[in-house]
C-alpha cells in the first residue's frame, strides 16, 4: 500500500494488541483495529462452548444482555491458533450503527495510538492486512475488519445452505 493510500485511511486511532502465544515468533504478532469499529475491550468470566461451531469460534459470552460470539483470530490471521481461555475480548461493531455481536480473543491491548504516531513500514502485509505500521522498533498489523468478516464467513459456508448456528452471527 502506497503512502497516499494510508495516508488517507479511514479513522486516525487504532487499538493495539496482542495475538498468538508468546510475544514473539510466527505464531503470535501485533494488531490494530480502527477504534470505530471497537465497542470495548472485557477481560470475560466465561465463555460458554458451542457445539459444532468451527474451530475459530471459541464460544459465546453475554455483555450486556446481548449474545457475543467470540472468536481465535489468529488462524484468520496466518498465525497458530491461540491456547487457553481469553484473557481479553474486543467487543467489536459491525458498521457505523450497527451492534455489537463480535468478539476477538486477544492476548493484551496496549491502548489507542493515533495515526501520526505511526509510520508506514515496507512490509508485505498479508491477507485481512490493510498495512502495516511501525511504531518503535514495533510491526503492528492493521487488520481491515470487512475481509477478516468475509473470511469467516466463508468458515461458515453459504448462508443459503446451511442452517444457521444456534447463537452464532457474523
Amino acid at each position: 500500500m502506497s503512502s497516499a493510500t494510508t495516508a488517507s485511511a479511514p479513522g486516525g486511532r487504532f487499538l493495539v494488541f496482542d495475538i498468538g502465544g508468546e510475544s514473539s515468533g510466527a505464531s503470535s504478532g501485533t494488531f490494530a483495529l480502527d477504534v470505530s469499529g471497537v465497542v470495548q475491550v472485557i477481560e470475560p468470566d466465561s465463555i460458554a462452548h458451542v457445539p459444532l461451531a468451527p474451530s475459530v469460534v471459541l464460544g459465546i459470552l453475554n455483555h450486556h444482555g446481548r449474545i457475543i460470539t467470540v472468536l481465535d483470530p489468529a488462524p484468520l490471521l496466518g498465525l497458530v491458533a491461540q491456547r487457553g481461555p481469553a484473557s481479553q475480548v474486543v467487543i467489536l461493531r459491525h458498521g457505523l450503527r450497527g451492534n455489537p455481536n463480535l468478539g476477538l480473543q486477544v492476548v493484551r491491548s496496549h491502548g489507542i495510538v493515533s495515526r501520526a504516531e505511526l509510520d508506514e513500514a515496507d512490509v508485505i502485509a498479508g491477507e485481512c492486512i490493510a498495512w502495516v505500521a511501525r511504531s518503535g522498533r514495533r510491526l503492528i498489523n492493521i487488520i481491515e475488519l470487512e475481509p477478516l468478516l468475509q473470511r469467516l464467513s466463508r468458515l461458515f459456508g453459504s448462508v443459503e445452505s446451511r442452517e444457521p448456528l444456534q447463537g452464532v452471527t457474523v
